[in-house]
């Protein structure tokens, strides 16, 4: 009665887990039994899978996609050697011709005498993980190809090792070759300016720390010893078990030239709006004369808007802010002093 209660929670488990089972015989090396989750993942009913032995022909391949061969197989080893064997990662080719990616460990049961008596094999699908993983890469790839394309150098920080990742182009934007880049925050906050240093390493602490984006513009010092614009940004990509951050990532741009575009721009500017202010008070000194002025035909005089009469020194005086001189023509001095005219 025990052993059928036992038979029966084996066979209750067998039906309801979801990891493949595989029940080999030793030394036959013939399968004697599976579950649904084992025929489901090998896309073979279980009819035609127990009675099987190891010279079943499912092709299965290693992560790379070569072939493995029988002697490679966990089971096999298993069944030969009596040793149970390390998980393996593998492929696994089913009869519609689609892979299943499954992760595989063999172990061996012993009867009291330590004989073996059958070797369990459990597999689990992760043809999901795998596919998902394999976009990941690409996608990563992509960007890279991308990043390398948009002239933008990466990098990325572990907040508890202190370690850096850079790309070739990070390298390139400071005159570097990817050998001269050291792995450590210091060698981006090192090249800071003096005068702007406190106020980038604090901007990027409260990124690191308080896990919100961050964007510095900063001069960093190039190979050459010049001092170069550049554009850092930068957030959290991924958070520890306890909440805090714990790698931060982003991008590094070259804006040097847009600095120096901006900062002539910005000269050509004030010097446009000083000219501008010299022409305006040039011009509020300037009074104009326009018009039909009424003039005394004998004196000279010029009458006001106001209907009084003022001398022409005056009017042009007052309403062009210009002084006179006075002196004498050479038509007038004859005129008027003939005795010292020339013979």
């Amino acid at each position: 009665m025990v052993r059928d209660a036992d038979d029966q929670v084996l066979h209750s488990v067998m039906r309801e887990i979801h990891e493949g089972i595989l029940l080999w015989s030793v030394p036959q090396g013939a399968i004697m039994t599976c579950n649904e989750a084992a025929a489901r993942i090998l896309g073979t009913p279980r009819g035609e899978i127990e009675g099987r032995t190891l010279e079943y022909p499912w092709q299965l391949a290693r992560e790379d996609g070569s072939s493995l061969p029988p002697e490679e197989r966990g089971a096999f080893r298993a069944v030969r050697t009596g040793q149970s064997q390390q998980t393996q990662v593998l492929r696994v080719r089913r009869p519609d011709d689609t892979w299943a990616w499954v992760r595989s460990t063999s172990v061996v049961l012993r009867e009291k005498s330590s004989a073996p008596s059958a070797v369990v094999t459990t597999f689990v699908d992760i043809t999901e993980l795998r596919q998902a993983r394999e976009q990941m890469k690409l996608m990563a790839s992509r960007l890279g190809e991308a990043m390398e394309g948009a002239n933008v150098g990466t990098w990325e920080l572990d907040l508890v090792t202190g370690h850096a990742e850079r790309n070739a182009r990070w390298g390139e934007i400071f005159g570097l070759v990817p050998s001269e880049i050291e792995p450590t925050l210091a060698a981006f906050s090192d090249r800071i300016h003096p005068e702007e240093r406190a106020a980038c390493l604090e901007a990027m602490a409260a990124g690191f720390r308080d896990g919100v984006p961050f964007i510095i513009e900063c001069r960093a010092r190039h190979a050459d010893g010049r001092w170069l614009w550049v554009e850092k940004r930068g957030k959290v990509a991924e958070y520890a078990a306890d909440g805090r951050p714990r790698r931060v990532a982003g991008v590094l741009v070259d804006v040097d030239a847009r600095k120096r575009t901006e900062e002539s721009l910005r000269i050509a500017l004030a010097e446009n709006e000083r000219l501008v202010s010299d022409l305006q008070q040039a011009l509020e000194n300037v009074r104009t004369l326009e018009g039909l002025l009424p003039i005394c035909m004998y004196c000279k005089a010029i009458r006001e808007d106001s209907g009084t009469w003022a001398k022409l020194e005056t009017y042009v005086t007052r309403h062009a802010k210009v002084a006179f001189s006075h002196g004498i023509c050479p038509a007038c001095c004859a005129q008027k002093f003939p005795e010292d005219a020339e013979p």
